[in-house]
C-alpha cells in the first residue's frame, strides 16, 4: 500500500510502478521463506514422486467430482504421512498442522490449496478411509518396504541368511462395527518384519486373533524376494495351511511347536531323549544385558519321521531345543537377586543338521526378538494400540501409515548407529520431525536410498494432478 499514490485518479503507469513493486517484494519474501526452508532440490523432486504414486493409488478410488475437488487426495496424504511422523495421532491434529504450517506446506508440496481453505476433520477421515485394504497393503509393499539401494547388515556380511519374522499385534482401542462387545477388537494387524535390517516388509489387517496364519498364508506369496531368508512365527502359527505355502514356495523355515501340539511335542522331547551323542550338536553363549545374566543353549539333532510328516511336515529335517537360563543382577543389593529362571522351546527346521546350519540356528533365534520391539515401538511411540477406530479402511490406512514412518524412521535410525556408533531413540528422531521440511528430508533419503518403482516415476505430475487449479507462488 506504501508503493501505490494516495490520490483517487491512478494513471496506468502509475499502477504498473506500483504493482511492480510489490511482485518484487512478494518474490523476496518467497526467497526467504524458501532460505528457511533449506528446500533442496532432491526434496522437492521427492514430494512429487510421493504425491505421484499416491495420486496412481487414490485416483481409482476417489468418487468425488474432479471439477469440484479443493483437497486432491495425495496432498491429504503426504500431509497425512508429515503430520504423523512429528507425532500427531489424532485426525483433529493432523487439521491443525495442516493450518499451522500451512505457508511452509506450499512451499514444499505441489498443489496444495489456498490458505483461504481450512481443511475439515470430516475431509481427511475421507481420505484415510479411500483405499481398500488390499490397496494400501499393495502400495506399502510396492514403495516402503524394501531397498534396492541398502548397505547390507553386519551380520549378513558373516555370511549369515536373513531372517523375516511373522507375528501379530492386536490394536486393543478398536472396535468392530455393529458388535456390543469391546473384547471383539476392530483388527489385528498381522506384520512381515525382517529382523536383520529392522523393517516391515509387508502386513496386512485380519479380525480374528485366530486368522493369523490365514494372513501369513497370504502374505508368502508377495515375498519371492526373500526366497533365500528363513521364515519363522510364533507357535500359535505353527499350522497346516502356513506350512503347505512353505513347501510350495521352497522357502526355509523354524517354527516353535508348544505342548497345545501334544503328539509332535511329545515326539520330539522322545528324540532328544533317544538322540545319540555323536549326532548332536550344540552351542551356548552368554550375555549381560538390562540388568540381567542370560546363559542361551542351542542343541540340534536330526530329524526323525514325525507325526504328520507325510504331508505339511514332510521337508523337515532338523529339530531344534533351546533353553534358556536368566538371572537377575541387582548390583545394590546381589543376595536379594532372584533364582534363575529356567525355559526350554522346541523347533521344527527345514535346514540340514549341520555345523553351519546351527550357527544360523543360533542367529535366527536371536534376532526374532526384534519383532516383539517393533511391536513395542508402535505402541508406545506411534501410539497404535489408541487407535479409536471401527472402519476397517480407516484402521488399515493408519496401521499402513505407522509402517511407512517406521521403515522411514529404522532406515534413518540405523544409518546414524553406524556413522556415529550409538542408537538413537524412535522419540527423539519423531521429535527431530517436528518440522515438515525435516520429515519430507528423512522421505527424501528413504527414496534416494532406491525404494522400489521410484527411480522410474517421472519429475512433473501427472495430467489428472495437473488441471487441479493452483495458484501463483506470490500470491500471498
Amino acid at each position: 500500500p506504501e508503493a501505490l499514490p494516495l490520490h483517487d485518479e491512478i494513471d496506468a503507469e502509475s499502477l504498473r510502478w506500483g504493482l511492480e513493486e510489490v511482485l518484487i517484494a512478494a518474490k523476496q519474501i518467497q526467497k526467504r521463506q524458501r532460505e528457511q526452508a533449506s528446500v533442496p532440490d532432491r526434496i522437492s523432486d521427492t514430494s512429487r514422486e510421493v504425491l505421484y504414486l499416491l495420486h496412481k493409488h487414490y485416483s481409482y478410488h476417489d468418487k468425488r467430482e474432479a471439477l469440484c475437488v479443493t483437497y486432491p487426495a495425495e496432498v491429504v496424504g503426504l500431509v497425512c504421512l508429515l503430520a504423523i511422523m512429528s507425532g500427531i495421532r489424532s485426525i483433529t491434529g493432523i487439521c491443525d498442522y495442516w493450518i499451522l504450517n500451512h505457508p511452509i506446506l506450499r512451499v514444499l508440496i505441489p498443489n496444495m490449496p489456498h490458505p483461504k481453505h481450512c481443511i475439515s476433520v470430516e475431509t481427511v477421515r475421507t481420505v484415510l478411509t479411500m483405499l481398500p485394504p488390499e490397496e494400501m497393503t499393495a502400495m506399502f509393499s510396492a514403495y516402503f518396504s524394501v531397498l534396492n539401494k541398502e548397505e547390507i547388515p553386519s551380520a549378513l556380511q558373516r555370511n549369515f541368511r536373513r531372517t523375516v519374522a511373522f507375528d501379530g499385534q492386536e490394536i486393543k482401542a478398536s472396535f468392530r462395527k455393529g458388535e456390543y462387545s469391546r473384547r471383539k477388537k476392530g483388527g489385528i494387524s498381522v506384520s512381515a518384519y525382517d529382523c536383520d535390517s529392522k523393517r516391515v516388509i509387508g502386513f496386512e489387517v485380519t479380525k480374528a486373533k485366530g486368522n493369523e496364519h490365514n494372513a501369513i498364508a497370504s502374505l508368502l506369496p508377495s515375498l519371492k524376494v526373500y526366497q533365500d531368508a528363513i521364515f519363522s512365527a510364533d507357535a500359535i502359527n505353527t499350522k497346516q495351511n502356513v506350512f503347505e505355502v512353505f513347501n510350495e514356495l521352497g522357502f526355509e523355515y523354524m517354527a516353535p511347536v508348544k505342548a497345545n501340539r501334544k503328539v509332535l511335542f511329545e515326539a520330539i522331547k522322545l528324540a532328544f531323549d533317544r538322540a545319540l551323542k555323536a549326532e548332536t550338536l550344540s552351542c551356548s553363549s552368554t550375555d549381560l544385558q538390562s540388568g540381567r545374566i542370560q546363559k542361551r543353549t542351542v542343541t540340534i539333532i536330526p530329524s526323525p519321521v514325525l507325526p504328520g510328516s507325510d504331508d505339511w511336515l514332510c521337508r523337515t529335517k532338523t529339530l531344534i531345543r533351546y533353553e534358556t537360563s536368566t538371572q537377575r543382577v541387582l548390583k545394590t543389593n546381589p543376595k536379594e537377586a532372584k533364582k534363575p529362571v529356567s525355559q526350554v522351546k522346541y523347533y521344527v527346521c527345514s535346514l540340514p543338521c549341520t555345523q553351519d546350519s546351527l550357527e544360523q540356528i543360533d542367529h535366527s533365534i536371536k534376532t526374532y526378538w526384534s519383532i516383539e520391539v517393533h511391536h513395542n515401538t508402535l505402541d508406545t511411540v506411534f501410539m497404535q494400540d489408541r487407535l479409536n477406530i471401527r472402519d476397517e479402511q480407516h484402521l488399515c490406512a493408519r496401521v499402513g501409515y505407522n509402517k511407512m514412518e517406521y521403515n522411514i524412521l529404522s532406515y534413518h535410525r540405523e544409518k546414524v548407529k553406524k556413522l556415529k556408533g550409538k542408537t538413537v531413540t524412535f522419540t527423539s528422531m519423531v521429535n527431530w520431525c517436528k518440522y515438515p521440511q525435516a520429515a519430507l528430508k528423512y522421505v527424501a533419503n528413504f527414496f534416494a536410498a532406491g525404494a522400489p518403482e521410484s527411480n522410474i516415476q517421472p519429475k512433473s505430475l501427472p495430467p489428472a494432478v495437473k488441471g487441479i487449479q493452483s495458484y501463483p507462488d506470490c500470491d500471498e
